[in-house]
Parts: structure tokens; sequence; C-alpha cells
């Protein structure tokens, strides 16, 4: 960079920390992470996405630093016609659009018809760190308005912009067991 600041850049294909299919109504709430969080495309690692009695369907999609992207690796694709899904950050008080979503998973007008990334502007300097099912991140709120609910993902990465090095903390203290000082030639624990 500039030679004083401290930038941290995950790719185009950054691991995410969760991934949460859940309902308008409570009414189920799936952690398909341990299902997307790898490469293969079996029955055992593919997340089926249900959709809500609103005929929407929602995920949330968590990452351990701000994003400008989310590639989903799609098994089973969506043969229902509809826009691309509205993606929200959280701003530290509420979920707020990232706007205009550029949707590489579209193919003849059906969104998820295809493996691709969806893209918007850089939620690097605007989103916050919230806690959801025990997990402290940068969460992303996905909403598809209709998609079959045969619709189903194997692999899910993100995409994330040259930022500042941000502290993820969960708000627990924790005992520090050792800190090293180096003085240039030895180390003095303290």
């Amino acid at each position: 960079a500039n030679g004083e600041d401290v930038l941290v850049w995950g790719g185009d294909e950054y691991r995410i920390a969760r991934f949460i299919n859940f309902s308008s109504n409570d009414a189920f709430n799936y952690d398909f992470t341990e299902r997307v969080n790898n490469s293969s495309n079996t029955s055992d690692s593919t997340a089926v996405l249900a959709v809500s009695t609103d005929t929407h369907t929602y995920a949330y999609v968590c990452s351990m630093m701000p994003i400008d992207g989310i590639k989903f690796y799609v098994s089973t694709s969506n043969t229902t016609t509809c826009a691309a899904p509205t993606i929200y950050y959280w701003n530290g008080t509420t979920w707020t659009s990232v706007g205009s979503v550029t949707d590489g998973t579209t193919s003849g007008g059906c969104t998820m018809a295809q493996t691709g990334q969806m893209t918007f502007t850089s939620t690097a300097t605007l989103a916050k760190q919230k806690m959801i099912n025990n997990v402290m991140g940068y969460w992303y709120k996905v909403v598809w308005d209709t998609i079959d609910d045969t619709t189903s993902v194997h692999f899910i990465t993100l995409k994330t912009p040259v930022q500042h090095i941000n502290d993820i903390w969960d708000g627990t203290d924790r005992l520090c067991v050792s800190c090293m000082l180096y003085n240039g030639s030895t180390y003095t624990d303290y």
C-alpha cells in the first residue's frame, strides 16, 4: 500500500464463516455451513434451500471480513423466473440494502440457475459486526423473491475487497497466557 496502512485481502474465493437458511416466521433455521464449506458435490454436501411460508427464500451469510460478493456453486438449478435477490448488510443498527446486485447466477431470466458470483459495492467501510447463532462476524442477509424449493448449492465462497484489518471480538474477556516483547536481541515474557 503506502507503507503506513496495514491492509488485508481475502481474495475472490474466501471461505464463509456461516451459512444459515431460515424462514420469516422462525419455522426453520438450517445451519448448512459444513455442507457448503467444501467443494464436494455429493448429496451429503448439498444444501437444498428451503422456501419460507411467504414464498421467499432467506439466508444469512457470515464472513470474518466485509465483502463485495458471494459466489454460489449451484447443484440443482432454479427454473422459476425471478430477479436477482436483495442482499442486506448489518450497519450496526439495522439491515441495509447493498444496492444494485450484479447476478452471475442468472440464466434465462432465472436467478440461481447456474454457478456464479453475485457482486455489489464494497461494504468494507459500512458493515458492522453482529452476533447471530453465537457467531460474531459480518453478516449478510440474502432474500430471493421466488425460487424453486429444490434449488440447491454445494459450495459458497465470498469476494472480499482490499481493506483495513478489523478486530473481531465476541465480547468475552480472555486471559492472556503469554505476552512476549522483543527488544532486538531477546524476548521477555510479561
